[in-house]
């Protein structure tokens, strides 16, 4: 109490925040950049920081922070399914036995759906994408 009472005593002020340095122009050299090629996709966010932008003067979490704003987030990159030629048969004979069905025949069917479990790790490589280019052919390995 007396500490509130003294005279010239200064009350804590409130934390100013800083402006992000990143720029809109900076954020869209970065994404032009990591949608240039299927290598710079896998970069991590500290790569991205301390590699091709590291004259931005930024942190791994303002180029994260950033490209999320965006849309932008690592994922876990999605792969090709095999396609052999005798898988590429025995789809292509699938279709020709099936492809005069009716909706009639097709509500017979029992459907199940496919599960695969893991140990809670994701195998594979990590790529950064925007959820609206799921599996264009650039992202896909």
């Amino acid at each position: 109490m007396s500490y509130l009472l003294c005279p010239g005593t200064v009350s804590p002020k409130k934390r100013k925040r800083t402006s992000s340095r990143l720029k809109v122009d900076d954020v869209d050299q970065i994404i032009s950049y990591i949608e240039s090629s299927p290598e710079n996709r896998r970069k991590t966010f500290p790569e991205l920081a301390s590699g091709p932008f590291r004259h931005l003067g930024v942190s791994k979490r303002v180029v994260q922070r950033k490209l999320k704003k965006r849309g932008y987030q690592q994922h876990v990159a999605c792969l090709k399914p095999p396609v052999s030629q005798k898988t590429m048969k025995t789809r292509r004979e699938w279709v020709e036995a099936y492809l005069n069905w009716t909706h009639e025949d097709w509500t017979l069917v029992l459907w199940t759906d496919k599960t695969w479990v893991e140990d809670g790790r994701h195998p594979g490589e990590w790529v950064i994408r925007s959820v609206r280019t799921f599996l264009y052919k650039k992202i896909v390995i």
